[in-house]
């Protein structure tokens, strides 16, 4: 008897060890439940059980960009099941006499060719999804330099290089892109002379 109560005991431990490291495996993903309020209280210094969050919880990522305008440089655009996602190079633009200064305190020349000076410190990319009734508006290559409203599908095959019609040439083509709680609603070419 003493032997089948200490081999039950046996088969249990090991069952419950079993199950505390069933967890372990990496190719099962287990949904993140670090946002969801925890069902147990946490006991405060005085044996009371607290409200505060546990330390497992992650705050939420800083998003992409602001909202707001930005000046980048386009780089690729993916194709997702959501929606496209461009990959672009954030960078700099300034103009008048800011554009003069920044160009002095960089020890550029100055005054700055046409009016405009483009700092470009990073080529670290990032990449932003379209909001699905993003507009374009570009300069056509053939007729200078009247922005005209374009095709969005046609704008993400000139950037990717495969169909360019009249966009402009992407590798050296800046863009400002309007960006609205976390998507691209808006792309707009920036002239320069």
């Amino acid at each position: 008897m003493a032997i089948v109560v200490a081999v039950g005991v046996l088969a249990f431990a090991a069952g419950a060890l079993a199950g505390l490291a069933g967890d372990d495996d990496p190719t099962v993903a287990e949904p993140s439940s670090a946002a969801e309020p925890s069902s147990s209280a946490t006991p405060s210094p005085t044996g009371t059980p607290s409200d505060a969050p546990s330390p497992s919880a992650t705050p939420s990522a800083p998003p992409v960009l602001e909202d707001g305008r930005h000046f980048v440089l386009a780089e690729r655009v993916r194709r997702a099941a959501t929606a496209p996602t461009i990959e672009f190079d954030l960078a700099e633009f300034y103009t008048g006499e800011e554009a003069n200064e920044v160009a002095e305190q960089r020890g550029d020349e100055t005054p700055v060719p046409n009016d405009y000076y483009i700092v470009n410190d990073s080529s670290r990319l990032r990449r932003l999804a379209f909001a699905p009734d993003a507009t374009v508006t570009y300069i056509p290559t053939d007729r200078c330099c009247e922005p005209v409203a374009g095709d969005l599908r046609a704008w993400i095959a000139s950037v990717n290089g495969r169909r360019p019609g009249d966009y402009p040439p992407p590798a050296y083509t800046y863009w400002w892109i309007e960006v609205a709680d976390g998507r691209i609603v808006a792309i707009e070419q920036q002239y320069l002379p």
